[in-house]
Protein backbone atom coordinates (compact mmCIF):
# COMPACT_ATOMS: atom_id res chain seq x y z
CA UNK A 1 0.00 0.00 0.00
CA UNK A 2 1.19 3.17 -0.98
CA UNK A 3 1.53 6.03 1.91
CA UNK A 4 -0.76 8.87 1.60
CA UNK A 5 0.75 12.33 1.49
CA UNK A 6 2.67 13.48 4.85
CA UNK A 7 2.24 9.84 6.25
CA UNK A 8 5.46 8.15 7.37
CA UNK A 9 7.27 5.25 5.65
CA UNK A 10 6.11 1.75 6.84
CA UNK A 11 2.15 3.32 7.25
CA UNK A 12 -0.80 1.03 6.91
CA UNK A 13 -4.47 1.76 7.01
CA UNK A 14 -4.83 -0.09 9.57
CA UNK A 15 -1.51 1.85 11.56
CA UNK A 16 -2.19 3.43 14.65
CA UNK A 17 -1.51 6.50 15.37
CA UNK A 18 0.05 6.62 18.68
CA UNK A 19 2.16 8.70 21.20
CA UNK A 20 4.14 7.31 23.70
CA UNK A 21 6.27 7.09 26.22
CA UNK A 22 9.56 8.09 24.37
CA UNK A 23 12.13 10.71 24.26
CA UNK A 24 11.90 11.45 20.95
CA UNK A 25 7.58 12.47 20.75
CA UNK A 26 6.99 15.94 21.82
CA UNK A 27 5.33 17.88 24.72
CA UNK A 28 5.42 16.11 28.16
CA UNK A 29 6.45 13.05 26.91
CA UNK A 30 9.59 14.01 27.00
CA UNK A 31 10.05 12.74 30.49
CA UNK A 32 7.49 10.18 31.13
CA UNK A 33 3.81 9.23 29.44
CA UNK A 34 2.08 11.91 28.59
CA UNK A 35 -1.52 10.93 30.08
CA UNK A 36 -2.84 14.61 29.02
CA UNK A 37 -5.21 16.15 31.49
CA UNK A 38 -6.49 14.35 34.64
CA UNK A 39 -6.37 13.82 38.36
CA UNK A 40 -2.55 12.30 39.15
CA UNK A 41 -1.18 11.66 42.77
CA UNK A 42 1.82 13.19 44.32
CA UNK A 43 5.45 11.93 43.34
CA UNK A 44 7.31 10.33 46.77
CA UNK A 45 9.03 7.43 47.15
CA UNK A 46 7.88 3.96 45.72
CA UNK A 47 8.72 1.37 48.62
CA UNK A 48 8.44 -2.54 48.44
CA UNK A 49 4.99 -3.81 47.97
CA UNK A 50 3.15 -0.38 47.38
CA UNK A 51 0.30 -1.24 45.40
CA UNK A 52 -2.47 0.75 44.05
CA UNK A 53 -6.00 -0.40 42.75
CA UNK A 54 -6.14 0.55 39.12
CA UNK A 55 -8.58 3.10 38.03
CA UNK A 56 -12.50 2.32 36.26
CA UNK A 57 -12.01 -1.41 36.37
CA UNK A 58 -15.39 -2.06 36.12
CA UNK A 59 -14.71 -0.43 32.20
CA UNK A 60 -11.46 -2.01 31.74
CA UNK A 61 -12.13 -5.12 29.93
CA UNK A 62 -14.32 -3.48 27.18
CA UNK A 63 -11.53 -0.68 26.54
CA UNK A 64 -8.00 -1.93 26.74
CA UNK A 65 -9.31 -5.50 24.26
CA UNK A 66 -7.58 -8.23 26.87
CA UNK A 67 -9.87 -11.04 26.24
CA UNK A 68 -8.28 -13.00 28.81
CA UNK A 69 -9.06 -11.42 31.64
CA UNK A 70 -13.03 -11.16 30.76
CA UNK A 71 -13.85 -13.61 33.32
CA UNK A 72 -12.41 -11.32 36.14
CA UNK A 73 -13.15 -7.86 37.60
CA UNK A 74 -10.31 -6.21 36.10
CA UNK A 75 -6.96 -7.05 34.00
CA UNK A 76 -4.51 -9.07 35.42
CA UNK A 77 -0.80 -8.20 35.95
CA UNK A 78 1.24 -8.75 33.29
CA UNK A 79 3.01 -12.39 33.08
CA UNK A 80 6.63 -11.75 34.27
CA UNK A 81 5.60 -8.52 36.76
CA UNK A 82 7.74 -7.88 39.90
CA UNK A 83 5.54 -7.03 42.91
CA UNK A 84 6.74 -3.55 43.45
CA UNK A 85 9.62 -1.05 41.93
CA UNK A 86 12.03 -1.70 44.44
CA UNK A 87 11.77 -5.49 42.92
CA UNK A 88 12.23 -4.16 39.29
CA UNK A 89 15.76 -2.41 40.60
CA UNK A 90 16.97 -4.99 42.57
CA UNK A 91 16.52 -7.74 39.62
CA UNK A 92 17.69 -5.22 37.30
CA UNK A 93 20.71 -4.46 38.96
CA UNK A 94 21.13 -8.09 39.65
CA UNK A 95 20.78 -8.84 35.85
CA UNK A 96 23.29 -6.19 34.95
CA UNK A 97 25.91 -7.33 36.82
CA UNK A 98 25.44 -10.84 35.48
CA UNK A 99 24.74 -9.67 32.44
CA UNK A 100 21.54 -11.40 32.10
CA UNK A 101 19.72 -10.66 28.88
CA UNK A 102 16.68 -12.87 29.16
CA UNK A 103 15.56 -11.65 32.73
CA UNK A 104 16.00 -7.62 31.40
CA UNK A 105 14.08 -8.66 28.84
CA UNK A 106 11.17 -9.96 30.96
CA UNK A 107 11.75 -7.29 33.14
CA UNK A 108 10.51 -4.93 30.41
CA UNK A 109 6.79 -4.82 28.79
CA UNK A 110 6.99 -7.31 25.68
CA UNK A 111 5.82 -6.44 22.31
CA UNK A 112 2.14 -7.54 22.60
CA UNK A 113 1.59 -5.76 25.99
CA UNK A 114 3.23 -2.65 24.75
CA UNK A 115 1.28 -2.26 21.41
CA UNK A 116 -1.81 -4.46 21.89
CA UNK A 117 -2.65 -3.58 25.69
CA UNK A 118 -0.70 -0.54 26.98
CA UNK A 119 -0.57 1.69 23.36
CA UNK A 120 -4.29 1.94 23.08
CA UNK A 121 -4.87 3.65 26.62
CA UNK A 122 -2.00 6.22 25.68
CA UNK A 123 -3.16 9.77 24.27
CA UNK A 124 -0.97 8.96 21.58
CA UNK A 125 -3.08 6.51 20.04
CA UNK A 126 -5.38 9.22 19.02
CA UNK A 127 -5.77 9.49 15.85
CA UNK A 128 -4.89 13.30 15.39
CA UNK A 129 -1.65 12.21 16.06
CA UNK A 130 -0.56 10.64 12.96
CA UNK A 131 2.49 8.45 15.02
CA UNK A 132 2.71 4.42 13.16
CA UNK A 133 2.84 2.05 15.93
CA UNK A 134 5.61 0.27 14.58
CA UNK A 135 8.18 3.08 14.13
CA UNK A 136 7.20 3.70 17.82
CA UNK A 137 8.23 -0.03 19.35
CA UNK A 138 11.71 -0.14 16.97
CA UNK A 139 12.30 3.35 18.63
CA UNK A 140 11.70 1.63 21.66
CA UNK A 141 13.64 -1.52 21.45
CA UNK A 142 16.58 0.35 19.41
CA UNK A 143 16.87 2.96 22.81
CA UNK A 144 17.08 -0.19 24.87
CA UNK A 145 19.50 -1.86 23.33
CA UNK A 146 21.83 1.11 23.41
CA UNK A 147 21.08 1.42 27.05
CA UNK A 148 22.47 -1.85 27.68
CA UNK A 149 25.41 -1.73 25.76
CA UNK A 150 26.44 1.14 27.59
CA UNK A 151 25.51 -0.19 31.42
CA UNK A 152 26.88 -3.81 31.08
CA UNK A 153 30.88 -2.17 30.66
CA UNK A 154 29.89 0.01 33.68
CA UNK A 155 28.16 -2.64 36.02
CA UNK A 156 29.27 -6.15 34.63
CA UNK A 157 31.16 -8.19 37.25
CA UNK A 158 30.56 -5.71 40.14
CA UNK A 159 28.46 -6.48 43.48
CA UNK A 160 26.08 -3.97 44.32
CA UNK A 161 23.28 -2.76 46.79
CA UNK A 162 19.70 -1.45 45.93
CA UNK A 163 20.33 1.89 48.69
CA UNK A 164 17.16 2.95 47.74
CA UNK A 165 14.56 3.95 44.46
CA UNK A 166 12.40 6.94 44.46
CA UNK A 167 9.83 8.21 41.52
CA UNK A 168 9.92 11.95 41.81
CA UNK A 169 7.61 12.64 39.08
CA UNK A 170 4.11 12.28 39.07
CA UNK A 171 1.88 8.94 38.88
CA UNK A 172 -0.19 8.98 35.59
CA UNK A 173 -3.26 7.17 35.88
CA UNK A 174 -4.74 5.45 32.79
CA UNK A 175 -7.85 2.82 32.30
CA UNK A 176 -6.22 -0.07 33.37
CA UNK A 177 -2.91 0.90 34.47
CA UNK A 178 -0.58 3.25 35.99
CA UNK A 179 2.68 4.45 35.47
CA UNK A 180 4.95 6.06 37.95
CA UNK A 181 7.97 8.25 36.40
CA UNK A 182 10.82 9.55 36.68
CA UNK A 183 12.35 7.03 38.65
CA UNK A 184 16.18 6.59 40.11
CA UNK A 185 17.81 4.23 41.80
CA UNK A 186 20.93 4.86 44.28
CA UNK A 187 23.28 1.95 44.32
CA UNK A 188 25.96 1.43 47.08
CA UNK A 189 28.85 -1.05 45.40
CA UNK A 190 30.93 -3.58 47.42
CA UNK A 191 34.02 -0.89 46.31
CA UNK A 192 32.71 1.77 48.06
CA UNK A 193 31.58 4.06 45.19
CA UNK A 194 27.77 5.41 45.16
CA UNK A 195 25.76 5.25 41.92
CA UNK A 196 22.57 7.26 41.36
CA UNK A 197 20.87 6.34 37.63
CA UNK A 198 18.57 6.50 35.99
CA UNK A 199 18.37 2.74 35.17
CA UNK A 200 14.77 2.87 33.85
CA UNK A 201 12.37 6.23 34.05
CA UNK A 202 8.83 5.14 34.17
CA UNK A 203 7.15 1.93 35.35
CA UNK A 204 3.89 0.49 34.59
CA UNK A 205 1.59 -1.03 37.45
CA UNK A 206 -1.24 -3.17 36.00
CA UNK A 207 -3.36 -4.73 39.01
CA UNK A 208 -0.02 -5.11 41.13
CA UNK A 209 1.66 -5.81 38.93
CA UNK A 210 5.07 -3.40 37.50
CA UNK A 211 7.40 -4.03 34.22
CA UNK A 212 9.05 -1.09 32.80
CA UNK A 213 9.03 0.79 28.77
CA UNK A 214 13.06 0.27 28.66
CA UNK A 215 16.09 0.92 29.96
CA UNK A 216 18.34 3.97 29.76
CA UNK A 217 21.74 4.99 30.26
CA UNK A 218 21.69 8.24 31.28
CA UNK A 219 21.81 10.09 33.94
CA UNK A 220 23.92 8.28 35.54
CA UNK A 221 26.58 9.79 38.15
CA UNK A 222 29.14 7.47 40.38
CA UNK A 223 30.98 8.64 43.37
CA UNK A 224 33.81 7.38 44.82
CA UNK A 225 34.15 6.81 48.50
CA UNK A 226 35.57 9.69 50.69
CA UNK A 227 39.82 9.89 50.49
CA UNK A 228 39.95 7.78 47.89
CA UNK A 229 41.90 10.61 45.25
CA UNK A 230 43.72 11.83 48.04
CA UNK A 231 47.55 11.58 47.40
Amino acid sequence: MVAPPGRPPGWTGRTRAIRGAEGSMTSRANRGVDVGRGRVRRPGLIRSGFRVACAATALALGGCGDTATSEVQGPEAFPGSASSVQEIASRSVLALVSKDTAELRALRLSEYEHNEVVWPELPAARPEINFPIDYAWTNISLRNRRALARLFPRLEGRTATVKDVECRGEVQPFQTFQVHTDCWVRLTMQDGYEIEAQLFKDVLERNGGFKIFRFYEEPYTETPPEGANAG
